[in-house]
């Protein structure tokens, strides 16, 4: 865009000697301009191209008419005192003014329009035949490096970059390298995404990653966090609900962390009376309960009850 954009402030400048204030208005430079496609840009080119050829050819046809007015008002002025006499010169005069200004009126506009517009083609031509010619060789390089990193050729990430920002020095300078600079930034961009630089990108992604910290703990951390008090419930929440759980899917899942004795267990307390209070306490089965084994039992995901169950074992 911005060559485009440059483009179009020269052509400002030399084509504004052919316009008028009306026609220069409808061209204001480009720092007054917001950014437009390179399309915008060439169809203004084009535009002021056209109206100054316009304005070119209609000087040139005002400029042939005066000297017609010219030569007819000189004309009238030598025959007034005898027009009888000089009506055959009249005539001639006429004629000749037709045969060789009048007439070719017509073929002075097509000519002047060929001209403009061969000078067009021939500047075209000449940028894509010269501004593009020592594109062809960094092409040819370009594309094989894909084939370098199919075949892992490339040992770190600094080669793959060498090998992208290599143009010789002399293509870098001028409107080759204006020009050239943006494609080399864009291939880029474009082998630092693919998967087959995956692995020369992963210490940068790594690096970039520890710098960040914004990666959420696994749930079986959350959890284990939580129940041993190594991490407030504020942040449990937190963490939870920004992997996408709203507030009643975080109390359930908090809840489901409490755990339960298995099926064997279940039976075996079953077995020794435990769920019946009575029997327990005349066997003193929930005697001297260590106060230790409850709290690394809380830690497991058991509440304060089912720990006096197992302490019936």
């Amino acid at each position: 865009t911005w060559v485009f954009k440059s483009a179009y402030s020269m052509m400002r400048v030399f084509l504004f000697l052919f316009l008028d204030t009306g026609q220069r208005q409808m061209y204001p430079p480009a720092s007054e301009l917001p950014a437009e496609s390179p399309f915008w840009y060439m169809d203004r080119i084009l535009r002021m191209v056209m109206m100054a050829a316009g304005a070119i050819i209609a000087d040139a046809v005002q400029r042939v008419w005066d000297l017609i007015d010219w030569f007819a008002n000189w004309l009238w002025a030598r025959v007034q005192g005898g027009f009888a006499a000089v009506t055959d010169a009249l005539q001639d005069g006429l004629q000749w003014a037709w045969d060789n200004v009048i007439s070719k009126i017509p073929e002075g506009i097509v000519a002047g329009a060929a001209e403009i517009g061969k000078l067009i083609r021939e500047a075209f031509e000449w940028f894509v035949n010269s501004a593009f010619e020592p594109f062809v060789n960094i092409v040819e390089a370009k594309l094989a490096i894909p084939g370098k990193l199919l075949r892992a050729e490339y040992g770190s990430l600094e080669e793959l970059i060498d090998d992208m920002l290599d143009p010789p020095q002399e293509m870098l300078k001028g409107w080759t390298g204006m020009i050239l600079l943006p494609f080399i930034i864009v291939g880029l961009l474009v082998n630092m995404v693919t998967g087959l630089s995956g692995p020369l990108l992963e210490p940068v992604l790594q690096e970039q990653a520890r710098s960040v910290g914004a990666r959420i703990p696994p749930f079986a951390m959350l959890r284990d966090g939580l129940l041993r008090g190594l991490v407030q419930e504020e942040v449990h929440d937190d963490w939870l609900g920004r992997s996408g759980f709203n507030q009643a899917n975080i109390d359930l899942q908090t809840a489901l962390y409490q755990e339960i004795p298995g099926p064997s267990d279940l039976v075996r307390m079953g077995v020794r009376e435990v769920f019946t209070p009575e029997i327990a306490e005349r066997f003193g089965q929930f005697e001297d309960f260590p106060p230790a084994f409850g709290e690394w039992m809380a830690k497991q995901g058991f509440t304060e009850e089912w720990a006096n169950f197992w302490g019936a074992h």
